[in-house]
């Protein structure tokens, strides 16, 4: 089949400036995204491109960019953010995050050492500020969510909608 000249001058995505498919892209989803990094060697390109990825950073979990001193990578950030890891070390007393009491028999833990605790948060969590031996966690929807110990009193504000 021959094409016509009208079939020569019909525009494409393929056509587009790649600031504007980037711009195009981060509008997607994840998914929406790796179906399109099948089509062509170009949009496999865009899909991977670190604007694409820094986009939706701040799309989907209001992380702003001045945030962080993050150059690239920003695909894995978004990784990161989409199944989050939460490290806790210490004790849980006082409220704390620390490393739960109730651990399997025979497990060995030294409260020094690091440990991954399951987040379990119907939250996404933007920010989080520690000090001393109180938290606070911002999350995207706003409310602010505290446990710990503040001038040797319990925290009294579990979530708030501020």
């Amino acid at each position: 089949m021959e094409l016509t000249a009208v079939d020569q001058l019909s525009p494409t995505l393929l056509d587009l400036p790649v600031e504007m498919l980037e711009t195009i892209f981060s509008q997607l989803s994840p998914s929406s995204i790796f179906a399109a990094q099948q089509c062509c060697r170009l949009f496999c390109d865009i899909a991977e491109s670190d604007q694409v990825w820094k986009s939706k950073c701040v799309s989907d979990f209001n992380l702003s960019s001045h945030l962080t001193a993050r150059q690239s990578r920003w695909k894995e950030m978004y990784r990161s953010l989409k199944h989050p890891l939460m490290f806790v070390m210490g004790s849980t007393e006082d409220n704390r995050l620390g490393i739960p009491t109730n651990r399997p028999p025979g497990a060995h833990y030294l409260a020094c050492t690091p440990m991954i605790q399951p987040l379990s948060l119907i939250e996404k969590i933007a920010q989080v500020a520690v000090g001393g031996f109180g938290m606070l966690a911002l999350s995207h929807s706003g409310k602010i969510f505290c446990w710990g110990r503040s001038y040797g009193c319990e925290l009294s504000v579990t979530d708030s909608d501020f």
